[in-house]
């Protein structure tokens, strides 16, 4: 309701009423008296008895009524505030006729201000204030002879006023300031009772002032004893607090036992100082405003604390990774599978306490506890996280191992020093079988043994997206399994090469695991050094990525790479062996291995089944290339030059862009700085040599670049000359691509500048830069010029006026965010 629909809202009603009361009265005076009412005055006792004793109470009682169904809550007490709201209501009923008609009339202009003030008018609220409006009106224009109903009926007015306005007060509209219906009806209210008070008889303030005295102690001793409590409480509620925390460090650490301990000892403590906050002694302060409601924050924060620690106990105490290994070696997935139960009771212990600790904070909620109720917000946000991740992980892993039937996974070993969209070239394979738990490595070999095997590269059909074919049959990726991951979208890839493995040689396949260099670097800190025959030192997780993609070929020369040992093949194979043989990580411990490598794509998970599939998604190891939900740029490069030179390759990704939050138009400029700091000569020929067509210097960098937007390009250059480029559609993005060469030592740079529309809902903008896995990450540099001044609330991004900027190593899955406030 706008402000002037509400203004004319209230005076048709306050009309109304007034019209209807007029003709009432009239009616039941045998004719319309309009003279001056008597002056206000204190009570002389001369009318004590007002109006009918049951028409007072019907008033009393309607109003009551009217208070029960009201959404005040001035304790947060169900009994107490309604009974709160009911003497709300007979205070200003019972003070109604010695209450200075002005002084009424100055609350109902509060009650009608407050409700044209807000942007969410309650009906009922409005109604009653228009209503009281009316009757004041009327009141004011009323007096009546003393021996009639219409008497009777004028004394009722200011009775009904009051009950009708303290009724607006208690539905004063919820978009209010904090704090500010609260305070509005509790200040309107003291006054009254104050002003009704005075203008009494003696005998009656008195009465009223040794019951306020009364109160007045009982509050302060009742809210002092309930303080006290609440102090001894929270002592214990922080060693409760501490203790969980020191049981998640425990679980982490793998030791189950302790953390199961810990856990019940937090449990233990956060009861007691529950039980602490329910103590009789704090029985009057659960009915006292403010402290109520501090106290049942406080209580909520215990319950929903000591709930958890209990659950996650229970759940903690079933988890024994040191028995998750069967006699044989395997991995025991009925153990694994046994844990659904007792995490899905923690989600929802989990779920249930954090609805609890955020329905626990309010305005009239002491800074303390409201510090505590939000670090424990954050906390049990933190561990709905992970205790999802656990679920969606009990879930699938058993199936992933086979617990029905065997599983098998194809194992790709690709090589960023010779870059493809999707990582590398993959120059090994393996083939991973699992079964009932059971996990062998049962094959592992040379991609070229998949060009040459199976059914003859002329007859094998290709299965695959319809961007994927048209995009890159070109390349052969039928046959040729070097080119099969130029495609940046890892799910492309994967069901690309789920096709072609049967007709490679191999069986039918579950899913695809990628594991770089970096990859098998991060699954080394867990499983430790592996000895390889043939290099004179361990394969660590420090020195794995530089052996594999530089020492190994660098020392490679014509004559000893026709004998050379397959460095990466035997590291792989080592370290999956142990990774399957050894003992079973934590969880924990192989998110912290491998977040990074996950992050940067370097690993990327593939599943058939769509539901495994989603696990691998959510854990962001999935390397697809996400739905743009506004503008985005990405730079792939394939290695065209057969060598391993991306090692010397350095890139700089910046992108500016200028834009209109309220129709969504943007013009942005790509810069793509190809920095090349191989040599001309010095090293293998396997790391700087060519075979490019037509042929191309040693330390020569050959890229096939494809520059992906959802925008339209306008212009592209290279060094400054225009670059000529092919034009297609890939992953609902248009695709811009094109040969480009860097001397070695050189550097060059591509500028693409860009104009459409994006499709991010009205006042926002959102920018996603992709992310290709590489020997050495982008870096990024982001520039958003909005146009128009206004205020705006960002993500990622430093503002400074209408500017805003990032600079930063490029991340997968960064999302640059801008919302108009």
């Amino acid at each position: 309701m706008s402000h002037l629909y509400a203004l004319l809202f209230i005076l048709l009603v306050g009309a109304a009423t007034l019209l209807f009361g007029s003709a009432v009265l009239d009616n039941m005076g045998g004719g319309r008296r309009l003279v001056t009412s008597p002056p206000d005055g204190p009570d002389d006792g001369s009318d004590d008895t007002g109006p009918a004793l049951w028409t007072a109470t019907v008033v009393l009682v309607l109003g009551a009524v009217g208070a029960i169904t009201a959404s005040g809550q001035p304790t947060g007490n169900r009994a107490a505030d309604v009974v709160m709201r009911v003497a709300l209501v007979a205070a200003f009923v019972m003070a109604a006729r010695r209450v200075p008609r002005s002084l009424y009339a100055v609350t109902a202009v509060v009650a009608v201000a407050a409700q044209l003030g807000s942007d969410a008018v309650d009906l009922a609220g409005i109604t009653m204030a228009a209503v009281a409006v009316g009757l004041l009106f009327l009141w004011w224009r009323q007096a009546a002879p003393a021996d009639d109903r219409r008497a009777t009926a004028v004394k009722l007015l200011p009775m009904v006023a009051g009950a009708t306005l303290a009724n607006a007060l208690l539905r004063l509209p919820s978009d209010l300031p904090a704090r500010l219906p609260s305070a509005l009806a509790g200040v309107c209210t003291v006054v009254v009772v104050v002003a009704g008070v005075v203008r009494s008889r003696p005998t009656v303030r008195r009465r009223v002032l040794l019951a306020s005295a009364a109160v007045f102690v009982l509050v302060v001793v009742g809210g002092a004893a309930a303080a006290l409590r609440a102090i001894d409480a929270r002592r214990g509620a922080l060693r409760g607090m501490d203790t969980a925390r020191a049981a998640i460090s425990s679980a982490e650490n793998a030791d189950a036992a302790l953390a199961a301990n810990q856990f019940e000892d937090a449990a233990a403590q956060l009861r007691s100082a529950h039980r602490t906050l329910r103590s009789p002694l704090t029985l009057v302060g659960r009915v006292i405003p403010v402290v109520a409601q501090n106290l049942a924050s406080a209580e909520s924060l215990t319950r929903s604390g000591a709930a958890v620690a209990g659950d996650a106990a229970a759940a903690v105490a079933t988890v024994d990774f040191t028995k998750m290994r069967t006699d044989d070696g395997g991995v025991d997935v009925t153990r694994i599978a046994a844990l659904r139960a007792p995490i899905a009771k923690v989600q929802l212990s989990v779920d249930a306490a954090l609805a609890s600790v955020q329905g626990a904070q309010g305005p009239w909620v002491a800074p303390t506890v409201s510090r505590q109720a939000r670090s424990l917000e954050l906390e049990l946000l933190d561990a709905q996280r992970s205790t999802q991740d656990a679920s969606l992980l009990v879930d699938a892993v058993p199936e992933l191992l086979g617990l029905n039937g065997p599983r098998r996974y194809l194992l790709v070993v690709p090589s960023p020093a010779e870059a493809r969209g999707s990582g590398g070239l993959v120059g090994n394979y393996g083939e991973i079988a699992a079964d009932g738990g059971n996990i062998t490595l049962s094959h592992f070999g040379r991609t070229f043994e998949l060009n040459d095997n199976g059914v003859p590269a002329a007859d094998r059909v290709l299965v695959a997206d319809e961007d994927y074919l048209r995009r890159y049959t070109p390349f052969e990726v039928g046959h040729l399994w070097q080119n099969v991951t130029m495609s940046p979208d890892f799910p492309s890839v994967a069901g690309a090469m789920s096709s072609l493995y049967p007709q490679s040689g191999g069986s039918e396949i579950d899913g695809v695991i990628s594991a770089d260099p970096f990859a098998l670097a991060a699954l080394l800190r867990i499983t430790g050094p592996v000895p390889v025959e043939g290099w004179p030192e361990p394969i660590t997780a420090d020195n794995a990525a530089r052996i594999l993609l530089f020492d190994f070929y660098a020392q490679l020369s014509d004559e000893r790479n026709v004998q050379r040992i397959d460095l990466q093949a035997q590291v792989a194979n080592l370290t999956w062996s142990r990774l399957f043989s050894g003992p079973i990580p934590s969880p924990a411990t192989l998110g912290s291995a491998l977040s990074g490598a996950v992050r940067a794509r370097h690993l990327q998970l593939w599943a058939k089944r769509d539901a495994e599939e989603r696990l691998f998604s959510h854990l962001g190891a999935d390397g697809a290339v996400s739905a743009l939900r506004g503008d985005g740029f990405a730079a792939v490069t394939n290695n065209a030059g057969a060598n391993k030179i991306e090692w010397y390759l350095h890139r700089d990704v910046a992108y500016d862009a200028t834009v209109d939050l309220d129709t969504g138009a943007v013009t942005s400029t790509a810069i793509l700085t190809m920095q090349n700091q191989a040599p001309a000569s010095g090293v293998a020929d396997y790391l700087i040599a060519n075979t490019a067509v037509p042929p191309a210097p040693p330390g020569t960098s050959v890229q096939y670049l494809s520059l992906y937007s959802p925008l339209q390009l306008t212009a592209v250059s290279l060094d400054g000359k225009p670059l000529q480029v092919f034009t297609d559609r890939e992953l609902g993005r248009n695709v811009y691509s094109s040969w480009v060469r860097v001397a070695p030592g050189a550097t060059s740079t591509v500028v693409a500048t860009f104009k459409g529309t994006t499709k991010s809902p009205k006042g926002t903008y959102s920018l996603e830069l992709g992310c290709q896995p590489l020997v050495n990450a982008d870096q990024a540099r982001v520039t958003i010029h909005l146009r128009g001044s206004r205020r705006v609330t960002v993500e990622h991004l430093t503002q400074v006026g209408d500017t805003l900027t990032a600079t930063e190593p490029l991340s997968c899955r960064r999302v640059y965010s801008v919302a108009a406030d």
